[in-house]
C-alpha cells in the first residue's frame, strides 16, 4: 500500500485528490492524508515517517502559518532522502529557485495532472 500526504490550505484540493484516487482508496492500494498548512503537514509527516517506509509528499507553496518551502526544509532535516513535490498556481523563477534550494524534487503547476501523479506513485519502487 502506498502513502500519500498532501499539504494545501485550499480544502477543495482534498476533495479533488479523493475523487481522482477513489479507485485506489477503495481497493486499499493507497492511504491518503491531508494537512491544511505547513505546520500541520510537518506534524503529520513526523507521525507517518515512523510508521511508513515510503511517503509521497505533495505540498502547496503559499500557505498560512508555515509555507511549503519552510515545511520541506524541516522535513529534509528528518529525512534527507524524502522526495518532495510542490504544486503552485504561480510559476516564477523566485518560487522555482526557493523550491530547488529547499530540496524539492518536482514542481507541479496547478491544476495538477492526476494521471502523472498516479503513474509516478504506482511505478516508483519502494525505497
Amino acid at each position: 500500500m502506498k502513502t500519500l500526504l498532501v499539504v494545501d490550505d485550499e480544502r477543495d484540493v482534498e476533495l479533488l485528490f479523493r475523487l481522482n484516487f477513489r479507485r485506489e482508496l477503495q481497493h486499499n492500494d493507497l492511504q491518503l492524508f491531508f494537512a491544511f498548512n505547513g505546520d500541520m503537514g510537518l506534524r503529520c509527516y513526523h507521525e507517518l515517517h515512523h510508521i511508513h517506509s515510503q511517503i509521497f509528499l505533495i505540498s502547496d507553496i503559499n500557505m498560512p502559518i508555515m509555507n511549503g518551502i519552510e515545511m520541506i526544509r524541516e522535513i529534509k532535516k528528518m529525512n534527507a532522502l524524502q522526495d518532495c513535490w510542490v504544486m503552485t498556481a504561480y510559476s516564477n523563477n523566485e518560487h522555482t529557485e526557493l523550491a530547488r534550494a529547499a530540496g524539492v524534487t518536482m514542481l507541479l503547476n496547478k491544476p495538477v495532472d492526476f494521471t502523472y501523479i498516479r503513474e509516478s506513485i504506482f511505478t516508483q519502487s519502494t525505497k
